[in-house]
């Protein structure tokens, strides 16, 4: 019964096309990982950060990804349109890259606002 359940589901992606014409904060060097927003959290040092990450399964596509990073840098919480996030709940694997290249980029992205 399960099967039939997965079959019917259909995670919510965005084309490549329409993704790429939007602006971005930080992107992975290899354009897997787009972070459109980051806004400073309910609690000091949190984070709230929306963008899109790759689909591996389905080719071309991007799945939305929202999370709300903790002083440091867990996340707190998360939510992404793929299935995974909706069968087994979050952080799936999208959330948690998004997370990692967040955190790779940061410093980087502190020395431009500064400027």
């Amino acid at each position: 019964m399960q099967e039939s359940v997965r079959a019917k589901y259909r995670p919510v992606t965005y084309p490549t096309a329409q993704v790429s014409k939007e602006s971005f904060i930080i992107e992975s060097y290899d354009k897997s990982v787009r972070i459109k927003e980051i806004h400073g959290g309910i609690t000091p040092g949190s984070h709230l950060i929306k963008g899109y990450v790759e689909s591996e399964e389905h080719g071309g596509t991007y799945f939305g990804v929202k999370m709300r990073l903790s002083k440091g840098n867990d996340i707190a919480e998360s939510r992404c349109t793929c299935t995974s996030a909706h069968f087994y709940g979050n952080p799936c694997s999208h959330a948690l890259t998004m997370r990692n290249v967040y955190v790779k980029h940061k410093k980087e992205l502190k020395k431009e606002v500064r400027k």
